[in-house]
């Protein structure tokens, strides 16, 4: 039920004391209301540099390293311990007013209430109060929320005008109170309201799903709006006795954030393949109400993410600290960041609110390792050739079929050979005649260049004196092994051993060849240690060839 109160404001909040604080308080959100201004808004995230210079006495807590979550977004804020009454741990809201507005004005914050909280067996407490002013500026009156516990699974709030000032060891509440049995994220609200001409507050207390659990009203009498009450003070936890005691979205006249950025899994993302086989991720960062440039930066293995420096550049890199990606934003848009290539790992998307060189927001995120790109319906992964079809796909060697297959069982002949290798090497310029010196092979063929470039290199021999080149006839592993011996430069070779086959002979035409392909590690030969050098390579198998062929020489 509400409770009224007529008792005085306590001596340690004087309005004298308190207006001696510096009145440049920065706002995360909003510019500062003069004093001459009904109150303004604010809010206090902690997911940058300015929430702390906001709220004072707070110090940053990364999601990351804690073992609980934030209210909302990545950080939040740790009250300082202090068994008295302090002035450190401090908000002005953006600055203190006079005038009471049309509608009210409202706060709220966000405590996170462990009920197994280690007190050492004492009755602890936190004062959490929100102050008005008098209409000339000075000092009106408190109105307190008090939450105490011993860790023995519960909290105890009520509401007041005064604070005890004291922390540790108290006295148990009494009165109009309310009792926590779960640990978790509670927003505690005050609402300044206009009542029949007097001023009337409700400080309510309601869970992380927004359900209001209780509500205590005080009101003063002589409270009168337009002669004596004025506008908002500041907000203050005025002792508090517990070593760790998390506080978020400290705000007025906000809406209370309920998501940040959060800490993402590739899942999240809806990982799409890129053509270069990497794959693309989209980041969300939180809302914003002032133009920023958002960047995205790796972490790299030490974690941390400490260095602050900006850096307005486009690039990919997994650098601790350096920029991987870079946008800007105007104020009231969100911020979507097309992220392609990232390699697994943990990165950051950080902003400046004006491009100066101090972090104000910060949103952590994580790259799972994602499923492989499937780019042939009937190359799946865990197909014995799958990296190798795909390693072909992604370097533009090989484009499959019109109904999205690859068919790896497909034999290769020497046209479709002639086309791979020229590819790999880049499809150079071919000063190809316009009449084919090939009787089988037509100049207006697609694969003609291909052919031309690779006889005249010297990689492939015509038949008929030069006068054919066969392009449908079958590639075997054996002449499959003299194209890649050629191409990689006919290098030496150690034949001093016995054949490292039991079917190839050393007197045979492309025994050199084939030793190079053992020695290189490019060709295992069958487990029966025959090489079977006379039988038809398939598409499968050329893919893993090239891709080894390219991890040997890479040309």
């Amino acid at each position: 039920m509400g409770i009224t109160t007529s008792q005085s404001a306590p001596r340690a909040i004087a309005g004298a004391a308190l207006m001696a604080l510096s009145a440049s308080v920065l706002t995360a959100t909003a510019a500062a209301a003069t004093d001459e201004d009904a109150p303004g808004s604010a809010l206090y995230g902690f997911e940058s540099a300015a929430s702390l210079e906001g709220m004072s006495g707070v110090a940053e807590s990364n999601v990351r390293t804690s073992s609980i979550a934030a209210a909302s977004g990545n950080y939040y804020g740790m009250v300082e311990a202090s068994n008295t009454a302090s002035l450190s741990r401090f908000t002005k809201f953006g600055g203190y007013t006079t005038a009471f507005p049309d509608g009210g004005w409202f706060t709220s914050a966000d405590f996170y209430l462990d009920t197994e909280v280690d007190t050492g067996g004492a009755l602890n407490q936190f004062d959490w109060s929100v102050a008005a002013n008098k209409a000339d500026g000075s000092h009106l009156r408190d109105y307190v929320l008090h939450a105490q516990s011993a860790g023995d699974g519960t909290w105890t709030l009520s509401a007041s005008n005064n604070s005890g000032r004291k922390g540790v060891d108290v006295a148990e509440l009494k009165g109009d109170t309310y009792e926590i049995s779960e640990s978790g994220w509670y927003t505690v609200r005050h609402e300044f309201t206009d009542s029949d001409g007097v001023l009337s507050v409700d400080i309510s207390v309601a869970d992380a799903a927004g359900e209001v659990l209780h509500t205590w009203t005080l009101s003063n009498a002589s409270d009168v709006i337009g002669d004596t009450v004025g506008g908002n003070r500041y907000g203050w936890v005025v002792a508090n006795g517990f070593d760790e005691l998390p506080i978020d979205n400290v705000l007025m006249n906000e809406d209370r954030p309920t998501e940040g950025a959060g800490v993402y899994t590739a899942e999240s993302f809806d990982a799409t393949c890129d053509a270069d086989g990497g794959f693309s991720y989209t980041v969300t960062p939180y809302w914003t109400d002032t133009d920023r440039a958002f960047q995205v930066k790796s972490l790299g293995d030490g974690g941390g993410g400490t260095d602050e420096t900006f850096y307005y550049a486009d690039g990919t890199t997994g650098a601790p600290g350096e920029i991987v990606v870079f946008a800007e934003v105007a104020a009231g848009e969100t911020a979507t960041l097309e992220l392609e290539g990232l390699e697994p790992g943990d990165y950051t998307v950080v902003s400046d609110g004006s491009r100066q060189v101090k972090k104000q927001y910060r949103y952590d995120f994580t790259v799972a390792a994602p499923g492989a790109c499937q780019y042939f319906s009937d190359v799946t992964e865990g197909a014995s050739n799958f990296a190798a079809v795909s390693w072909m796909h992604q370097n533009g060697l090989a484009d499959g079929y019109a109904d999205g297959t690859y068919r790896p069982t497909n034999a290769v002949n020497r046209a479709q050979m002639a086309r791979f290798i020229y590819r790999y090497v880049g499809s150079p310029a071919v000063d190809a005649p316009a009449e084919s010196p090939f009787a089988d092979v037509s100049a207006d063929a697609g694969n003609y260049e291909a052919i031309y470039w690779l006889v005249q290199e010297g990689h492939a021999a015509g038949f008929d004196g030069g006068e054919s080149y066969k392009p449908t006839a079958k590639v075997t592993r054996g002449t499959m092994a003299r194209f890649l011996y050629s191409l990689a430069g006919e290098p030496a070779v150690d034949l001093s051993g016995d054949s490292p086959f039991a079917d190839v002979d050393p007197s045979a035409s492309n025994y050199e060849a084939i030793v190079w392909m053992q020695q290189a590690g490019i060709a295992d030969g069958f487990a029966d240690g025959t090489f079977r050098s006379t039988v038809s390579v398939n598409r499968g198998q050329m893919a893993r060839f090239l891709e080894r062929f390219d991890g040997v020489v890479g040309l």
